[in-house]
C-alpha cells in the first residue's frame, strides 16, 4: 500500500496547557490526532510556573516551553525579533516543514509566522476569536493581524462567522481562508454520576407527551441531529481536514514531480462541506486556494507595502531587519552545528483511509 505523505509541524501559541481553555484544548486535541495520522507535531509556547524546558505529553507530543515575559492573561510581551534565535534552533532541530500559529492575541504566533516565512517555511494561521472594528484595542489588533496575514500561505477559521470577521479585519482573499468547525468532546461536559441508561426519556418530536412540569433530573432527547453530532464534529474529522490544508500547500510541488494536485488559483476539489442528505462531512470537502506565495524578499516586501501609507513602510522595515538577523544567524550559528533531534516513532498509515487497512497497517515504524 502506498503511504500518505507526512509532515513535520510546529504548533505555536502563547496559550497552552497547563492553562485550561478552548484554544489550549484545540491545539492539544488536533496535535494528538495528527500524530495518530502519522505526522510529527511539536508545540512551542512560553514557560509556565513549574513548566520549563521540553516536556513530553501523551502520544509523544513534544512541548517546548520558551522563557518569555508574560504581561497579561498568559500573553507574552511582543518583541518581534528576540524569539528568532531560539525559534530557528527549534525548527532546525526538529526539521519543521510547516509552522501553524493559533490566536490573534498570541505574540509568539505572529513572530513565528514572520520568522517562518523568512526561513522559507510554509505557514498557516488559525483564528479562534471575533473582534470589532471601532475600539482602540480592536484597531491595533486588526492592524497587527493584517501585518501577519499579508504573507501567510493559508488561514483556517473555526466558523463561517469567524471567517467573515477575519477576512474583513485582515483584508484577505476569501479563497485563502478555509472553515474547519471546532470539535467537541462530549464526555468532557457530562455531569457527575451520569446515568448509563437514563429512564423517562421522551421523544418530543414524533410522540410528544402531555404537558407536565419537568424536574431537575428529567431529560429529553432532541431528534433529527443528535445521532449525527459525532459524525459532524469529531477531532478525527478536524485532523483530516487540517491535513488536507497541509497537503494543498505542497500540491504545486507535487505537480512538478508529476502529481495530480490542483494548480494555484484553483479549488482542490468540490467545496461542499457537508453531505446534503445526512449532514455528515462530505468526502469531497476540499481546500480553496488563492495562489502561491513567493518566498523572494522583493515579493514579500510588495505584499507588506500595501498594508498602509505609514504602516506599510514600517512593516517592510521589520521584514528587512528580520532577514538581516536570519543571515547573521546563518553565518555565526551554522545549521550544520545544530544537532538533529531523534523523532518519536511514527505510525505507519497507508494512503487508503479504510478502517480495516488502518488496523492492519497502524503499527509503529521500526
Amino acid at each position: 500500500m502506498p503511504r500518505r505523505r507526512t509532515f513535520n509541524i510546529a504548533m505555536v501559541c502563547d496559550f497552552f496547557f497547563p492553562q485550561p481553555g478552548g484554544i489550549e484544548s484545540h491545539i492539544y486535541q488536533l496535535s494528538s490526532k495528527l500524530i495518530d495520522r502519522g505526522h510529527k507535531v511539536i508545540v512551542i509556547t512560553h514557560a509556565y510556573e513549574g513548566r520549563t524546558g521540553v516536556r513530553y505529553l501523551t502520544n509523544g507530543l513534544k512541548v517546548y516551553h520558551v522563557p518569555f515575559l508574560v504581561i497579561f492573561r498568559q500573553a507574552t510581551f511582543p518583541t518581534v525579533f528576540s524569539f528568532f534565535p531560539i525559534f530557528r534552533n527549534i525548527v532546525i532541530r526538529e526539521r519543521i516543514e510547516i509552522v501553524h500559529g493559533h490566536a490573534s492575541l498570541s505574540s509568539l504566533c505572529h513572530e513565528a509566522i514572520l520568522h517562518g516565512r523568512t526561513m522559507g517555511l510554509r505557514t498557516l494561521f488559525t483564528d479562534h476569536s471575533l473582534f470589532g472594528f471601532a475600539d482602540a484595542t480592536s484597531i491595533l489588533t486588526n492592524k497587527l493581524l493584517k501585518f501577519t496575514l499579508s504573507d501567510v500561505d493559508h488561514v483556517i477559521c473555526v466558523s463561517h462567522t469567524c471567517k467573515e470577521n477575519t477576512v474583513l479585519r485582515a483584508s484577505l482573499d476569501p479563497l485563502m481562508v478555509s472553515v474547519i468547525p471546532n470539535a467537541v468532546v462530549a464526555e468532557n461536559f457530562r455531569p457527575k454520576n451520569y446515568p448509563s441508561n437514563p429512564s423517562g426519556v421522551a421523544n418530543v418530536a414524533h410522540n410528544p407527551p402531555p404537558a407536565q412540569p419537568l424536574g431537575p433530573n428529567d431529560t429529553i432527547t432532541i431528534v433529527r441531529f443528535h445521532e449525527q453530532v459525532k459524525k459532524m464534529y469529531s477531532w478525527t474529522n478536524v485532523a483530516e481536514r487540517t491535513e488536507r490544508v497541509y497537503r494543498s500547500l505542497y500540491e504545486d510541488d507535487d505537480d512538478d514531480d508529476g502529481g495530480g494536485g490542483a494548480g494555484a488559483g484553483e479549488q482542490a476539489v468540490d467545496d461542499d462541506e457537508y453531505d446534503e442528505h445526512d449532514g455528515a462531512p462530505s468526502p469531497r470537502y476540499g481546500v480553496a486556494r488563492a495562489g502561491e506565495r513567493s518566498f523572494a524578499l522583493i515579493d514579500r516586501l510588495k505584499r507588506y507595502y500595501g498594508c498602509g501609507i505609514w504602516a506599510g513602510k514600517l512593516f517592510c522595515l521589520c521584514v528587512i531587519i528580520d532577514y538581516l538577523i536570519y543571515l547573521f544567524l546563518e553565518m555565526w550559528f551554522p545549521r550544520d552545528d545544530i544537532d538533529i533531534c531523534r523523532d518519536w516513532p511514527r505510525k505507519r498509515i497507508p494512503e487508503d483511509d479504510d478502517e480495516d487497512e488502518r488496523r492492519k497497517h497502524g503499527r509503529w515504524n521500526k
